[in-house]
């Protein structure tokens, strides 16, 4: 609207919905603007530096660690920003060289252990070790100290890999934990580390990735034989799900100090279950909990609940003629009758396959592998031929035609070895694409045989399907393979309860814009 006469004008631009005084291309103009700064919002900082010396060093992590907050100390507390840190000299001597480093040993339920942080190879053959102390009677720095100096007296950390000469290099996966509730995973704003010995360019580094497992951004660390280098990156957001660090290669030996990372965070309305044990009865207070959490056991009767308690499948109740060597009907809990009305469906694109009991048949109880594979509650367990990947869908037991949703699902898996054994994605939608990716993580010494819990249990949002991915590798040889056993979720319900709110929550704003766009 312009204002005034003569030789001078002043132009006052606003917009009026009511008056329709607003262009089509101011419109386009302002939304423009404000999705040009949104990935500046959103885009991370890194940090990066190399020297010779604890005090040449220090100035790159102090400005790392500014972006993060204040140090909250080791206790099973959570509290909102900040940062935590591991610089191993805590270490017992028992769980140091020549020993294998416990993954979970800065995941604890007590301080000085409660950092919410757990550290785990990628594979079945590496291992994680700790060097020792001058005390212990072992060699410190794994008896090469002129080799790797030491950022914080005296001890430091590597990936040891499983061969004759043990060579120190490998991949390291970072996952985050909530401090007061260690089973619970979660994100943080960022994470640095300092390397030590890094001779090779592009050997080392990190990679940092977001719940669906995307990475979202890498950098390598600078070179600097004979000293450090610091790596760091920060979000704006809590978006970091999980991070590898890279040591070196079968050129570049390289090991690392102090890590230092964001305090972990949890998503509103989304808790993610993750944890393992050598045995079930060491899992179970993990399960149990899950357990609690969804509500009471319903039973196995053709009723609908709409989202009060919970339903469960453990395999054992499968009939003889259902079981290995035979396929698996994916739709056998999906029926109107007693005891198989649980609303959920499995379909892969391979062959189901659910393992005899030992008194059935002993030669195939646990697809003939008990040597790596166990079953968490009785005797069977549950995959897809040649470790395929296979979906969980839901459907209202009172009526078995009809898809639902539910709000929390998780699964019990056995011999998961190293952080890239298995996934377990959850969607949230009607897409192919998973919403959020959980690793399934090994034990804290990544043992065959072992069991493993993930989950996760929505309020706001809801689950319409769980996607299985395993190792592809075929029953009948040696390789290493991943099985599941319990599989618990909430009550399917009908959809259109939640999900067509849930859709509807688009942006006001944005969807204004949209609309005044078409009118002008």
């Amino acid at each position: 609207r312009a204002q005034g006469g003569g030789g001078s004008a002043t132009r006052n631009v606003f917009i009026n919905f009511t008056d329709k005084m607003v262009t089509k291309e101011l419109v386009v103009i302002v939304g423009a603007l404000c999705l040009a700064l949104v990935p500046a919002m959103v885009q991370g900082q890194e940090f990066r530096e190399t020297s010779d010396t604890v005090e040449g060093l220090q100035p790159k992590i102090d400005e790392f660690l500014a972006t993060l907050g204040s140090a909250n100390g080791n206790e099973p507390v959570s509290v909102i920003g900040g940062y935590r840190s591991v610089n191993w000299d805590g270490v017992a001597d028992n769980e140091a060289d020549p020993a294998v480093f416990p993954s979970r040993k800065f995941n604890g339920a007590d301080a000085p252990v409660a950092r919410g942080v757990a550290f785990f190879v990628d594979n079945e053959e590496d291992y994680l070790q700790v060097s020792s102390s001058s005390e212990s009677g072992v060699k410190v720095v794994f008896g090469q100290s002129d080799e790797f100096p030491v950022f914080s007296e005296e001890r430091v950390f590597a990936v040891r890999r499983d061969v004759p000469n043990e060579d120190l290099y490998g991949r390291v996966q970072v996952h985050f934990f909530m401090p007061d509730n260690r089973q619970e995973q979660g994100y943080t704003r960022g994470l640095g580390v300092v390397f030590s010995a890094v001779t090779k360019e592009g050997s080392s580094g990190l990679i940092f990735y977001n719940d669906q497992m995307e990475v979202i951004y890498s950098v390598d660390a600078l070179v600097n034989d004979d000293g450090f280098s610091f790596v760091g990156y920060t979000r704006l957001r809590p978006e970091i799900f999980a991070v590898t660090i890279v040591l070196g290669n079968d050129e570049d030996r390289v090991v690392m100090d102090d890590v230092f990372y964001g305090e972990p965070w949890r998503k509103p309305g989304q808790t993610l279950y993750s944890w393992a044990a050598p045995t079930p009865s060491e899992l179970a207070w993990v399960v149990d909990g899950f357990r609690e959490e969804l509500g009471l056991l319903n039973n196995n009767l053709p009723n609908c609940w709409n989202n009060v308690g919970r339903r469960e499948v453990n395999w054992d109740t499968v009939p003889a003629d259902n079981t290995y060597p035979n396929e698996f009907d994916g739709s056998f809990f999906n029926s109107r009758e007693f005891p198989t009305a649980r609303g959920i469906e499995f379909t892969s694109e391979a062959e189901l396959l659910v393992s005899n009991d030992n008194g059935t048949d002993s030669e195939s109880f646990l697809f003939g592998r008990p040597d790596i594979l166990q079953a968490y509650s009785q005797e069977r367990i549950f995959t897809a031929n040649g470790g395929a990947p296979f979906e969980a869908t839901f459907h209202l037991p009172c009526n078995n035609a009809v898809v639902s949703v539910v709000r929390g699902f998780g699964a019990v898996f056995t011999n998961a070895r190293g952080a890239d054994a298995a996934q377990l994605g959850i969607n949230n939608d009607f897409d192919s694409v998973a919403d959020v990716i959980i690793p399934v993580l090994p034990d804290d010494f990544n043992s065959a045989k072992s069991v493993s819990f993930v989950g996760a249990i929505y309020t706001r949002k809801v689950i319409t399907q769980g996607r299985f991915v395993f190792p592809e590798v075929q029953l009948n040889t040696s390789d290493v393979y991943v099985a599941v056993d319990d599989i618990i979720y909430k009550e399917p319900f009908y959809f259109l309860f939640e999900s067509a709110a849930h859709t509807l929550s688009i942006p006001i704003a944005f969807f204004l814009v949209v609309f005044a766009a078409a009118l002008f």
